[in-house]
């Protein structure tokens, strides 16, 4: 919602004529996307979620093998179900 109120006020600032009014809301929608001083863009917080995300699966496989083992279980069910779906290789007939 606030960023439609920051949208619609770039484009009536434009709209009017008033071109610093203009540049400020350009520049604040520029730093949405990567914002090096502070470092909360979008660019800077997808590369930190997807260290995290490294780190948590790394961790998740060496600290819990159980859990690693069950995934494989899952993925082989899975992989059956899908390809019973796609050529019909198990006679069930209801």
């Amino acid at each position: 919602m606030e960023w439609q109120k920051r949208t619609n006020g770039m484009r009536q600032a434009a709209d009017l004529g008033n071109k610093a009014a203009s540049e400020k809301y350009a520049l604040k929608a520029a730093s949405y996307d990567s914002d090096s001083v502070t470092g909360q863009g979008k660019n800077e917080l997808m590369a930190k979620a997807r260290a995290l995300e490294t780190l948590l699966t790394a961790s998740i496989l060496s600290v819990n093998n159980r859990m690693l083992l069950s995934s494989m279980v899952v993925g082989a069910l899975g992989a059956l179900l899908m390809s019973q779906a796609r050529w019909l290789w198990l006679p069930i007939v209801p």
